[in-house]
């Protein structure tokens, strides 16, 4: 049976409750993440959060107190998350994009504000936004990795990479991205397996990545840095995202620890999320 934790603000001196918990909270999205959330609403003045288990949802109610916040643990059926196609957008060198994607909210729908940073980031990375540091059409070889449901990897297809890999950890993601592929007509490579599987093949083939994009944790981006950097081509971008504004500096520290002439071209911040293009 799925579990439900309802996150709420509480009221003070009988003023309504804060709302809009999803921007004010990122650093308790980040936790509800770790703990293997299978997806995050918001849902008036409550923030909510899908467990598949019983002991996951009550450690995701005990984030609650040091956050500000009241919880409380629901048992729910399986329809408390939409699974609907959505119309993701991408700016190109030709203009505005847009593709269909089908995703359970586990795994990325293009709107959370560290998708939209990559996706930003990216269009930049290929001159769609007049970025001056741009290398535009050098960057042919993309590597998305956690990919979630393939939003990023189809994005590159659309802004010009002609052979996309993309891989995810979690076997659930691997199918979601390839249906949303697949549903898009393209031929990306996907891989089960974590960022050692996909050096081991670049180690057989010598084929490294003009562009790599991350959207994963603070902790993740730590994990697979030394491992990252030779990936990249001598003249390689990574776009990376899915950290807090405050964690920046420890992400940007861990990809240079792997490659240390690496340099911030690009940063954007939003809602308490953070975003950087690394090149050099």
């Amino acid at each position: 049976m799925p579990w439900l934790v309802r996150y709420t603000a509480p009221s003070v001196d009988g003023a309504p409750a804060p709302s809009n918990l999803l921007d004010r909270h990122g650093a308790l999205l980040s936790a509800i993440w770790d703990l293997g959330t299978s997806g995050i609403a918001e849902a008036g003045p409550s923030l909510l959060a899908g467990f598949d288990r019983l002991e996951s949802a009550r450690s995701a109610h005990r984030l609650a107190a040091p956050h500000g916040l009241v919880a409380a643990v629901e048992p729910v059926d399986d329809g408390w998350i939409r699974h609907e196609q959505v119309e993701v957008e991408v700016v190109t060198a030709v203009g505005i994009r847009s593709f269909p994607i089908v995703a359970a909210a586990a795994f990325g729908h293009g709107g959370h504000p560290t998708t939209r940073l990559c996706l930003d980031l990216m269009s930049r990375v290929y001159g769609a936004t007049g970025s001056p540091t741009a290398p535009g059409a050098a960057c042919r070889r993309v590597l998305d990795l956690g990919t979630g449901s393939g939003v990023l990897a189809i994005a590159a297809h659309h802004l010009g990479a002609t052979a996309i890999t993309a891989c995810d950890v979690d076997p659930a993601a691997v199918d979601a991205a390839r249906f949303n592929t697949t549903a898009n007509g393209l031929d990306i490579e996907l891989i089960h397996g974590d960022v050692a599987e996909v050096a081991g093949r670049v180690d057989r083939t010598g084929a490294r990545f003009d562009l790599i994009v991350a959207n994963v944790l603070l902790v993740v981006h730590e994990q697979v840095a030394a491992t990252v950097g030779p990936l990249l081509t001598s003249d390689g971008v990574l776009v990376l995202a899915g950290f807090l504004t405050d964690q920046a500096d420890r992400v940007v520290s861990a990809y240079r620890g792997a490659r240390p002439a690496l340099d911030v071209m690009e940063r954007a911040d939003v809602d308490g999320w953070c975003g950087m293009t690394l090149a050099g």
